[in-house]
């Protein structure tokens, strides 16, 4: 009878109502959150990103500007954050290429502007925090808990303001917020160990080792072994020398094919059949410092290739365009003087006793852009130093 009289005054109870409804009302939320997820997953045309979508173990701020690979892994926890707002800025990206892993409890994170891309099979282990303007190129490997950022802080712009105030203050100022982000660029093939620091605007040469809990303040040479809080170099892997001339089956010379090739051995003892490296879009090669009055290059253009156009440069300078018509290449770039007059500026410090040769693929007129990642391949590449004038 007491047990009646108690389900009676349940019954009858505002709370059990109350409840009841709020209950209801998140298991609706929920299923409309699904269907809408569901919604936007069969809109994507990028699978990768479709299957991103679904996933509950996984926080997305932003889909719009979010780029993602194929095979690209991620594990549970990871935070991928946008800055909030309806505007759609393109400038703000972040770009997971192929094959690429983040570990659990990974954090990206972009401002207003800002851009974030990981390269094709790179591995970043857990709980790493990767901020505002960075760039990591192909097959690095990031170990745990990582800190890189390109942004700051700010205590000493007023010395008596909160160091919170200081922040909104250069967020929301046009002058000061142009000058907060100072990229980060993290070249191919570095291994970055425990507990790493990188600071804003640091440059990281291809193939560097970082040694655990480093801070690293100052740009890292090429293949150099660092340590230390400020970081400090302690050994290098080899000597790095570019040479004049580079050829793709020469061993010795493959770290001066410096980025956008296809660099794993799987990938190696393909093209090597056909004695060349092969290339992406964009490539840049290391050799011989100093000014070049001719470029030589040579090569053999993919199978479903006819034509195509590369734009040079050098550290940044443009030099000209190459049209490459046949199927096995050897072109020649005449370099005016003109390009030597004016002193070459950005360059990371690591670098400025080199030559950084850039080739981009520029879309044909009348010519559907090329599809994939490999359009051409490098047999050889060289300079021929600039004449002195002969004086009498």
């Amino acid at each position: 009878m007491r047990r009646t009289r108690s389900y009676l005054r349940a019954l009858i109870d505002i709370r059990f109502y109350s409840t009841l409804l709020m209950h209801v009302r998140a298991t609706f939320g929920r299923l409309l959150a699904d269907y809408q997820t569901n919604l936007e997953a069969g809109k994507e045309r990028s699978p990768a990103k479709a299957r991103l979508r679904l996933r509950k173990d996984i926080f997305v701020s932003d889909y719009r500007n979010l780029v993602v690979g194929e095979a690209a892994e991620i594990d549970r926890d990871v935070r991928i954050v946008f800055p909030s707002g309806d505007d759609n800025d393109d400038r703000t990206n972040i770009t997971l290429g192929n094959h690429i892993f983040l570990g659990r409890g990974v954090s990206l994170g972009v401002l207003r502007g800002n851009r974030i891309s990981i390269g094709d099979y790179t591995t970043i282990n857990d709980n790493c925090v990767i901020l505002g303007d960075v760039s990591l190129e192909k097959y690095c490997t990031l170990s745990l808990n990582i800190f890189i950022s390109s942004g700051n802080h700010y205590a000493t712009l007023f010395p008596h303001w909160l160091i919170k105030d200081q922040d909104a203050f250069v967020h929301n100022s046009a002058e000061h917020l142009d000058r907060h982000s100072s990229p980060v660029h993290i070249e191919e093939d570095c291994w970055l160990g425990w507990g790493v620091f990188v600071k804003r605007g640091v440059y990281i040469g291809r193939g560097a080792v970082i040694g655990a809990y480093s801070v690293v303040t100052r740009d890292v040479s090429p293949y150099s072994v660092q340590v230390g809080a400020p970081n400090r170099e302690i050994a290098r892997r080899f000597d790095f020398r570019p040479p004049r001339e580079l050829h793709a089956t020469c061993e010795n010379d493959w770290p001066y094919f410096y980025a956008g090739f296809s660099m794993r051995q799987n990938d190696i003892a393909v093209s090597r059949k056909k004695n060349l490296l092969l290339a992406g879009a964009r490539v840049r090669c290391m050799l011989e410092g100093g000014p070049f009055d001719t470029l030589f290059i040579s090569g053999e253009l993919n199978d479903e290739i006819e034509q195509l156009r590369l734009a040079v440069a050098c550290n940044g300078v443009p030099l000209g365009e190459i049209v490459l018509k046949e199927r096995k290449f050897r072109e020649e770039l005449e370099v005016k003087t003109q390009a030597w007059e004016n002193p070459i500026t950005g360059i990371p410090s690591v670098l400025c006793n080199y030559n950084e040769i850039e080739l981009r693929v520029v879309p044909l007129e009348d010519h559907e852009p090329v599809a994939g990642d490999s359009h051409y391949g490098i047999t050889s590449i060289s300079i021929r130093p600039k004449m002195a004038p002969v004086t009498g």
